[in-house]
């Protein structure tokens, strides 16, 4: 338990880039009165063909596996086999805490869905038959063969030459004006 010290100034400012931010032990040593806690979050407010909403984490989890691919060397399959211990985490230590967030923040993107369309859709195909069987991919199997109905609905959009260098979801395709 290595402890590296931190010395802030007056007017400096501690910005923690991370769900566990609304964490209360991730903070507890700093006065609740000199927090500002800010969570962003995809609430897509859109039916699929079906009339049910899409899925917040659904939009979450296709932003990762692009991203994830891209900048983290993790494959989107990998992505999707390793989600449900990230919903497993986030329901025990992040969701009871959003309440306790100052200010909310929608990214949800009107133009993400047929963006990540092409990216995604052969794979969640493929992954809606290879883990049909498969018992112990239960949760990738749900999950893939949602998304998987979701994007068959979407119109793709191959170009995203449209979407503003300053756009949240060039962080995740890439293109961005921004360094990360």
């Amino acid at each position: 338990n290595d402890v590296t010290p931190m010395h802030i100034g007056p007017n400096d400012m501690i910005l923690i880039d991370s769900l566990h931010g609304l964490y209360a032990n991730m903070t507890a040593s700093v006065p609740d009165k000199q927090k500002f806690r800010l969570y962003i979050e995809t609430l897509l407010q859109m039916k699929d063909a079906n009339g049910r909403f899409v899925r917040w984490t659904d939009m979450r989890l296709m932003r990762r596996m692009i991203r994830d691919s891209y900048y983290r060397g993790y494959s989107p399959q990998q992505t999707l086999e390793h989600w449900h211990y990230v919903r497993s985490s986030e329901l025990r230590n992040i969701i009871p805490h959003v309440n306790s967030a100052d200010y909310v923040i929608n990214s949800a993107l009107p133009y993400e869905l047929p963006i990540m369309q092409p990216r995604l859709i052969d794979h969640f195909k493929e992954w809606t038959q290879r883990y049909q069987e498969d018992t112990n991919r239960q949760d990738a199997h749900n999950r893939a063969a949602r998304v998987y109905e979701l994007l068959r609905g979407i119109t793709p959009t191959e170009d995203d030459s449209t979407i503003p260098p300053t756009s949240l979801l060039r962080e995740f395709i890439g293109g961005s004006t921004y360094d990360y």
